[in-house]
């Protein structure tokens, strides 16, 4: 029995013993006893970063080591090829892995001049830079002309003020030869 994790007090978390079936001394397995609960209100080591690698460590002895595989394009038995990812069962019995070939899982940046060599139009920073002032003004002329109509109602608004005025100076001299 050994003790494999304790807590900051120094009480056992996981203890591991080895265990054989037989009265025969060589150990046939390991038998692990979490002194805790998976709950995290019993305990947070399942949220812990280190729940994961303790848990490949326990299982790695055991783990089976993963079957054959290929990439998509690579040529299987005879004059059969793979063409989709996925899981491909032979003749024999034996089941291969077909994978996407790992070049397409690259994600580094490739550089502009070999995107050009495989005919994509690449332009140079300073024709980015022209295109983008020249977007900028489109849209500004848009935007003025978006907002173009606040100017007529400016105009439409002055024209009432200066027929209420005309009105008015109309009524009031009228009214003023009335009463005299």
């Amino acid at each position: 029995t050994s003790v494999t994790l304790k807590l900051d007090d120094g009480s056992p978390l996981l203890v591991t013993r080895s265990v054989s079936i037989d009265d025969v001394d060589t150990a046939r397995g390991k038998v692990w006893l979490l002194a805790a609960g998976w709950q995290p209100s019993e305990s947070q080591f399942a949220l812990s970063t280190k729940f994961v690698p303790i848990l490949l460590g326990m299982l790695g002895p055991n783990r089976q080591l993963a079957p054959e595989s290929i990439a998509v394009g690579d040529a299987l038995e005879g004059d059969e090829v793979a063409t989709e990812p996925g899981f491909i069962d032979l003749d024999d019995g034996t089941k291969i892995a077909v994978n996407l070939n790992p070049v397409e899982s690259q994600t580094a940046p490739i550089d502009l001049d070999r995107i050009a060599e495989f005919g994509a139009v690449v332009s140079s920073p300073a024709t980015r830079e022209q295109d983008e002032t020249a977007e900028r003004a489109l849209r500004d002329i848009e935007l003025e002309a978006r907002q173009g109509w606040w100017q007529w109602l400016i105009l439409a608004t002055l024209g009432l003020i200066a027929a209420e005025t005309i009105v008015a100076a109309k009524n009031r001299s009228s009214g003023e030869v009335e009463s005299a």
